[in-house]
């Protein structure tokens, strides 16, 4: 949190702090758990006090209840990101067509862009059919931009290995 916060990177130090405050409210929690179940804590005792015992835990259970909005909210964007690529993924592939030399290294979307990553020997095919299927796809206007690493092979044969000398 502190490297982040030092270099001005407040979304990763924010990022972090969730993580640690995920990881200490599981923790603290987990360890009730397994002092009750092991026998650490007393049954009777608890039911004495147990007003003291729910004035220790109730803060960590209000924190775990308030790390969980900014977590659902996050899977929800990374379910929704990883859904618009594996969409626009096979979209890509389908424009590509089987006969094609190209091959997909990569289709990233993100604020409306698709980008995709190619490599191979050809030209790519015009990209307005591609970015008609992906906005059909991923029903909303984007923009495309698809770059294609050219890829040149060589190869030599295997060289024929050296007769033995006649010894006669």
């Amino acid at each position: 949190v502190g490297i982040s916060l030092g270099g001005q990177r407040y979304d990763d130090a924010g990022g972090a702090m969730l993580l640690f405050l995920t990881n200490f409210v599981a923790i603290v929690l987990s360890a009730a758990v397994v002092f009750v179940l092991a026998g650490f804590a007393q049954p009777d005792l608890l039911r004495l006090r147990s007003r003291k015992v729910l004035v220790t835990i109730a803060p960590f259970g209000a924190l775990a209840a308030l790390i969980l909005l900014p977590l659902v909210f996050t899977s929800q964007g990374l379910l929704a990101t990883s859904t618009a690529e594996r969409q626009s993924q096979e979209v890509v592939t389908e424009w590509l067509g089987p006969d094609s030399t190209l091959r997909v290294e990569s289709v990233a979307v993100a604020d409306g862009l698709v980008e995709v990553e190619l490599t191979g020997e050809s030209k790519a095919p015009p990209l307005e059919p591609l970015q008609a299927a992906l906005t059909d796809a991923l029903e909303a206007p984007v923009g495309v931009k698809v770059s294609v690493a050219p890829v040149r092979v060589t190869q030599l044969p295997v060289p024929p290995e050296p007769s033995a000398p006649d010894q006669g």
